[in-house]
């Protein structure tokens, strides 16, 4: 019972801390952010403080072991697995010669170019919202693209 206890805890501790990076990321970091359709407006600072405080009061309750008093067979093994991935990915990533600092050279951003130039070659950057999308009140200009 306890070791399924630790897999389940260590999912879902996995789970959490994947979801609050990069909420935390988007607001620590630069504010360059481009809004998408779905945005929260002025809500969405406060979602996202209350999201990473939720997640993290979470991530600490489930490293906990479930009794008090716990020997080494009750004991929660959640903290040590997960902190013994962190070790060794940071010792990856850190490694000298072989590690992604030196060979890893971040995403190749082809998302906003490929819109550019699809767009730039139909000529029809009026049919196409701030965010890409193409509007609803051009059916005609729809398919252009795609015609052979």
């Amino acid at each position: 019972p306890n070791a399924i206890s630790a897999i389940f805890s260590l999912g879902v501790v996995a789970q959490y801390t994947a979801y609050t990076i990069p909420i935390a990321a988007r607001y620590l970091g630069k504010n360059d952010f481009k809004k998408g359709p779905f945005h929260l407006g002025i809500f969405s600072l406060p979602v996202a403080v209350i999201a990473v405080a939720f997640m993290s009061f979470m991530i600490i309750i489930f490293t906990f072991p479930t009794t008090p008093n716990p020997t080494t067979e009750d004991m929660n093994y959640t903290v040590v697995v997960s902190g013994g991935v962190v070790i060794l990915s940071l010792a990856y990533y850190f490694f000298p010669k072989y590690g992604g600092r030196y060979w890893f050279k971040g995403p190749i951003r082809t998302v906003e170019d490929d819109l550019d130039a699809g767009s730039a070659a139909r000529g029809d950057k009026d049919s196409l919202d701030s965010y890409g999308v193409v509007l609803v009140d051009a059916p005609e200009k729809l398919g252009e693209g795609l015609k052979m």
